[in-house]
């Protein structure tokens, strides 16, 4: 099976990892009940305040995007201007924390 995450890493990966991912071919087939869990999940958020009418509306629908701007870095500089949706590749090249996250890149 080719790795998920193939070309990320320079180290051997641990056999947990392998592990944890053989289940994946007996996961699919149950993605229906895990998209319907995640939904019932949503709306309870909302229910609890979690999450607005809207944010809820926009998950249900698949219009909500976790990364649209703006999104500033840990030193407050925008690094996705309003309204901006960054692609894929984007996101998976971002080189930063967002602001509030607290870490560091290694």
């Amino acid at each position: 099976m080719a790795q998920l995450w193939g070309g990320r890493f320079t180290k051997e990966t641990d056999q947990l990892v392998y592990n944890f991912n053989a289940s994946i071919s007996f996961d699919k087939l149950f993605y229906e009940q895990d998209i319907q869990g995640s939904k019932a999940h949503v709306m309870m958020l909302a229910k609890q305040g979690i999450l607005t009418d809207d944010e809820k509306q926009q998950i249900l629908d698949g219009t909500f995007h976790v990364f649209e701007g703006p999104v500033y870095d840990q030193n407050g500089n925008e690094v996705i201007a309003s309204g901006v949706v960054p692609t894929f590749e984007e996101i998976n090249n971002f080189n930063f924390l967002v602001q509030g996250v607290n870490g560091s890149l290694n």
